[in-house]
Protein backbone atom coordinates (compact mmCIF):
# COMPACT_ATOMS: atom_id res chain seq x y z
CA UNK A 1 0.00 0.00 0.00
CA UNK A 2 1.39 3.41 -0.93
CA UNK A 3 0.50 6.48 1.12
CA UNK A 4 1.60 10.07 0.63
CA UNK A 5 4.77 9.73 2.67
CA UNK A 6 5.81 6.07 2.69
CA UNK A 7 5.18 2.48 1.61
CA UNK A 8 3.76 -0.05 4.04
CA UNK A 9 3.33 -3.79 3.67
CA UNK A 10 -0.08 -5.13 4.59
CA UNK A 11 -0.73 -8.50 6.12
CA UNK A 12 -2.58 -11.08 4.03
CA UNK A 13 -5.92 -10.51 5.82
CA UNK A 14 -5.68 -6.74 5.46
CA UNK A 15 -4.82 -7.04 1.77
CA UNK A 16 -7.90 -9.25 1.21
CA UNK A 17 -10.07 -6.69 2.99
CA UNK A 18 -8.70 -3.83 0.87
CA UNK A 19 -9.32 -5.83 -2.32
CA UNK A 20 -12.90 -6.58 -1.23
CA UNK A 21 -13.55 -2.90 -0.49
CA UNK A 22 -12.10 -1.89 -3.87
CA UNK A 23 -14.26 -4.42 -5.69
CA UNK A 24 -17.37 -3.14 -3.89
CA UNK A 25 -16.58 0.47 -4.77
CA UNK A 26 -16.00 -0.46 -8.42
CA UNK A 27 -19.18 -2.55 -8.71
CA UNK A 28 -21.98 -0.88 -10.62
CA UNK A 29 -25.29 -0.06 -8.94
CA UNK A 30 -28.56 1.43 -10.16
CA UNK A 31 -28.76 5.14 -9.50
CA UNK A 32 -31.79 7.41 -9.11
CA UNK A 33 -31.99 8.06 -12.85
CA UNK A 34 -32.00 4.35 -13.72
CA UNK A 35 -28.44 4.21 -15.04
CA UNK A 36 -25.69 2.02 -13.63
CA UNK A 37 -22.76 3.83 -12.03
CA UNK A 38 -19.89 2.64 -9.86
CA UNK A 39 -20.60 3.17 -6.16
CA UNK A 40 -17.57 5.44 -5.94
CA UNK A 41 -19.15 7.87 -8.44
CA UNK A 42 -22.43 7.81 -6.51
CA UNK A 43 -20.62 8.68 -3.27
CA UNK A 44 -18.68 11.49 -4.97
CA UNK A 45 -21.90 12.93 -6.38
CA UNK A 46 -23.61 12.80 -2.98
CA UNK A 47 -20.62 14.47 -1.32
CA UNK A 48 -20.63 17.20 -3.97
CA UNK A 49 -24.32 17.84 -3.32
CA UNK A 50 -23.69 17.96 0.44
CA UNK A 51 -20.81 20.37 -0.07
CA UNK A 52 -23.02 22.67 -2.14
CA UNK A 53 -25.72 22.57 0.53
CA UNK A 54 -23.26 23.46 3.30
CA UNK A 55 -21.71 26.28 1.28
CA UNK A 56 -25.14 27.70 0.44
CA UNK A 57 -26.19 27.58 4.12
CA UNK A 58 -23.04 29.49 5.12
CA UNK A 59 -23.92 32.28 2.69
CA UNK A 60 -27.29 32.88 4.33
Amino acid sequence: MITENYHTRLGEDAAKLINKINSNFNAKYNSKNGKNYPYQITIQDNLRQLDNLVVDKKRI
